[in-house]
């Protein structure tokens, strides 16, 4: 039944690709191998399990509801999202637990907030907060639609993008407590929970310096707990961390919660630069190109996924190819070819001009693309495919149809 559903709002020409071989997709196509997807996801729960903790992950950079199912059905709590809209749709899709893990002062968004609190069946909406006013427009617009709304005080742990000191996030934190006691019975209003920190500045730092880091982060979380703590107040929450430094995080023994993600599909970024090959973590998503020009010499190749199709970011650089298959799906073993650049339509690929007539790149031919970073690309594409053994197993539609608004 769920493949039926899902199939639902899949064009019937992609719907029929189910159980097909990976090179009769359409390209450039948005491929997921759910064999080394499982292999992240248990290999990460089960860290976080041994620490007593529990993760929630991002969804921005894959927008895709169904594969957040696939991230809950393996020991997720529930998911993050960054914007409004991604809220909405994920709430939509039947994601019940929700954090929206950004700070809202546009009352319009504030009120599409309290709609989504009172979806039947939505269990959880807990939002971020740095500042006093804005706190008290949420606890306010809470209460207007009888919308019991939990709370998160943002705290700045050296990454200076949202976030409050360590006094502010005090102050914060017994504020909502205060607007929290005011809520009649049946009302609505906001719920203090805990604290938030994100350590955005560590992803591809060297090893030694992202410990380093990461420890320097949760002190100052550890320093606002201990503080919210003595004015009397539970804190229930502590959540941080990402995919970059999550073995870090996961030893300080601060945090309650990990958000993280980008583990699962591990992308260049992810795979190379953070680090995640040293801790057992496969790649997981690909952009699938098919050549489509090769000169006579053989020293290029142009393939017809460009940096529309495979987002660019300075982090994660250039796509890296993963594999090399004939138009009939044959894999090229020992292929040459190397990422060069990117168009708006377009891959530009090297190759030996001296390979072996039975390498060299064909007009025709599958290159399977390790992305740089799945947040620069994801949102380009509607639909992502499922492959298991070199065959299509799902089609899963994303929300990037819905913009930010």
């Amino acid at each position: 039944q769920q493949h039926q559903h899902q199939l639902q709002s899949v064009p019937g020409h992609l719907s029929k690709l189910v159980q097909r071989p990976l090179h009769e997709l359409p390209t450039p196509s948005l491929v997921v191998d759910l064999d080394a997807l499982q292999h992240n996801l248990q290999l990460l729960d089960g860290r976080v399990k041994a620490k007593g903790m529990v993760w929630r992950p991002p969804i921005k950079a894959h927008k895709c509801p169904m594969l957040a199912q696939q991230y809950q059905a393996h020991g997720a709590s529930g998911v993050l999202c960054l914007t409004v809209a991604e809220l909405e749709a994920f709430a939509a899709h039947g994601l019940t637990d929700l954090h929206l893990a950004n700070v809202v002062v546009d009352p319009d968004q504030l009120t599409r907030i309290m709609l989504v609190a009172r979806r039947r069946g939505v269990r959880r909406v807990r939002v971020n907060v740095d500042d006093a006013e804005a706190l008290r427009a949420l606890a306010a617009m809470a209460a207007k639609w009888e919308a019991r709304i939990e709370v998160l005080v943002e705290v700045n742990v050296n990454h200076n993008r949202c976030g409050a000191t360590v006094e502010q996030a005090t102050e914060l934190a017994v504020l909502a407590a205060q607007l929290e006691q005011r809520i009649p019975k049946d009302g609505g209003g906001v719920i203090f929970m805990g604290i938030s920190g994100y350590e955005g500045h560590t992803p591809v730092l060297e090893p030694e310096l992202k410990t380093k880091e990461t420890q320097a982060s949760h002190s100052i979380l550890a320093q606002v707990k201990t503080r919210v703590q003595a004015a009397g107040l539970p804190v229930n929450v502590v959540t941080g961390g990402g995919s970059s430094n999550y073995m870090d995080a996961l030893s300080t023994g601060v945090l309650t919660e990990l958000q993280c993600s980008g583990f699962a599909l591990d992308d260049n970024l992810y795979h190379t630069k953070a680090g995640l090959e040293r801790h057992g973590h496969r790649p997981a998503v690909f952009v699938q190109t098919q050549i489509i020009s090769v000169p006579s010499d053989c020293s290029r190749a142009i393939g017809n996924a460009g940096f529309k199709a495979l987002g660019w970011h300075p982090f994660g650089g250039l796509a890296v190819p993963f594999k090399h298959l004939r138009s009939d799906g044959a894999e090229v073993v020992t292929s040459s070819l190397q990422v060069v650049g990117l168009s708006a339509e377009h891959t530009k690929f090297t190759s030996d001009p001296h390979s072996a007539a039975d390498t060299a790149p064909r007009r025709g031919d599958r290159v399977l693309l390790l992305p740089g970073y799945m947040d620069a690309l994801g949102f380009a594409h509607r639909f992502i495919f499922g492959v298991r053994g070199g065959v299509v197993q799902h089609v899963w539609p994303t929300v990037s149809d819905r913009g930010w608004f």
